[in-house]
């Protein structure tokens, strides 16, 4: 396939999607969402194989935010694997008179990336009250923002020892910010539906969650997470009915998360299938869409700090991959 026919197919899968799961006709256009991985090559990666950590590739982050300070001997190499080791710590007070009784790691990487298909796996810690995320953002400091455009999309972020885990999808500026697309996804899901869509990809069917647009945050207020998800759609037909059963996906397990960032739409994937689609193209402009940096971190907030109490954990991930949309050049 060639790199002009790859963006041609991606600025039309806006209009394609939203029909059914079957309106993704053209083979090509389907085989980039389906399976991104194998359509589009690797440009940039990390298997974290080395005895140490890249630091032309990736920094270690450092300092303290939230109710966590980040340490760079929380970050670690062993056994082909990245280690994110996060745990209770001797109380330390900041200048501002802040208190931090937690320490984690957490790396960024140096260089940006645009358009493509970014993929990590990652097997969680399920100790309690610790935020674990593979995201990626504009601006790499919240508190030294990069100038222009700045968006943020949350592949996957995992409160340990919760009944989902959550994906989001911010515009920090212009102003005003606003939540583009917020999913929380369950844990609980048929296995069987799982393989059927991994066979056929049915684009965003089945539904693992219920999906908060801007318009229905607002509208909930302050109780953004009143009431239970949505459940997964029905099985199509009695056979699959009959074959349907309910399994825990296992978050401390190993699973691929991953995220197809296009002019037009991003597509969220768990294990290689697209479970969620949002359309970028009606909240932010093209010119808009800005450059990504990627971010493997660990965190606890104020929401959160209630519940870790003594635990600690490690977030182990053992690969990055960036497979880049022709046309969109790393810096």
């Amino acid at each position: 396939m060639t790199g002009l026919f790859l963006v041609l197919s991606i600025l039309v899968l806006a209009h394609a999607a939203k029909g059914s799961s079957g309106s993704l006709r053209d083979p090509e256009r389907k085989r980039l969402a389906c399976h991104p991985a194998d359509a589009l090559e690797v440009t940039v990666g990390d298997d974290f194989d080395a005895k140490k950590l890249d630091t032309n590739t990736w920094m270690v982050l450092e300092g303290c935010s939230k109710k966590m300070c980040r340490r760079p001997d929380k970050v670690q190499l062993r056994d082909g694997n990245l280690e994110l080791h996060m745990g209770p710590s001797k109380p330390y007070k900041a200048a501002d008179g802040r208190v931090f009784s937690y320490e984690g790691g957490g790396i960024l990487m140096n260089e940006t990336l645009h358009f493509g298909y970014y993929e990590a796996r990652v097997a969680f810690s399920g100790a309690p009250g610790y935020v674990q995320v593979f995201w990626t953002t504009t601006s790499p400091s919240f508190l030294e923002p990069v100038d222009g455009p700045q968006q943020e999309f949350d592949v996957v972020q995992y409160p340990g020892n919760r009944s989902y885990y959550e994906i989001t999808t911010w515009r920090w500026s212009p102003e005003p910010y606003a939540i583009v697309g917020k999913s929380r996804i369950l844990l609980q899901q048929p296995t069987r539906l799982s393989a059927k869509a991994s066979e056929g990809c049915p684009l965003m069917t089945p539904a693992l969650s219920k999906s908060f647009t801007k318009e229905k945050l607002e509208e909930l207020g302050d109780n953004k997470w009143e009431g239970e998800p949505e459940p997964m759609k029905p099985p199509s037909n009695e056979t699959d009915a009959e074959d349907a059963q309910a399994a825990q996906l296992d978050m401390t397990g190993w699973h691929t998360y991953g995220l197809l960032y296009t002019p037009e739409q991003a597509f969220f994937y768990l294990d290689g299938v697209p479970i969620r689609m949002i359309d970028l193209a009606k909240a932010l402009p093209g010119d808009e869409l800005a450059r990504q940096h990627v971010l493997l971190t660990t965190q606890v907030t104020g929401e959160t700090v209630g519940e870790v109490g003594d635990a600690s954990g490690v977030m182990y991930v053992d690969y990055f991959r960036f497979h880049q949309l022709p046309g969109s050049e790393t810096q």
